[in-house]
């Protein structure tokens, strides 16, 4: 067992030391969050544009033009995110996450499209299950961001 400090130098060398160990870890939470914000801040930048075209997909049997609106927005998103770095290897991971959720956003309306342009229900149903798919790898997304940016 180590005696403690007995000096008042020795005692505010050691607080010293505790503190650099305490503002590196406060540093580092401060970036965790400052990535986390930038990483939010462009996904929410384009939810309501894509929350939007997923919606108006509903409409492509009549409108087809609204895949190509859906296929604009996903791109844009796509291009924001990409652009982005990060140092920290878990926000790094969610926005690969985001990018392949946006991915599979993209060849769903193509699907959709697809099944849309030849009237195959049966196509469509399928297309239908896999925009589900996508709401669902959303969702898994977004509470796992949440979790980590949040959690201490």
């Amino acid at each position: 067992m180590h005696d403690l400090p007995s000096t008042p130098t020795q005692r505010r060398a050691l607080a010293g030391v505790i503190a650099s160990f305490l503002s590196l870890g406060a540093v580092a939470c401060d970036k965790k969050v400052s990535e986390c914000n930038k990483l939010v801040a462009v996904t929410q930048k384009h939810n309501p544009q894509l929350s939007g075209a997923m919606d108006r997909l509903s409409t492509i049997q009549s409108n087809p033009k609204v895949l190509d609106e859906f296929s604009a927005v996903v791109k844009a998103a796509s291009e924001d995110i990409a652009a982005l770095s990060f140092s920290d290897a878990t926000v790094a991971g969610f926005a690969k996450d985001y990018l392949g959720l946006l991915e599979a956003a993209d060849a769903f309306g193509k699907t959709l499209g697809d099944a849309a342009r030849t009237n195959d229900v049966e196509a469509l149903n399928l297309a239908t299950a896999e925009g589900e798919k996508v709401a669902k790898t959303e969702a898994a997304i977004v509470e796992s961001v949440n979790g980590y940016c949040q959690g201490g």
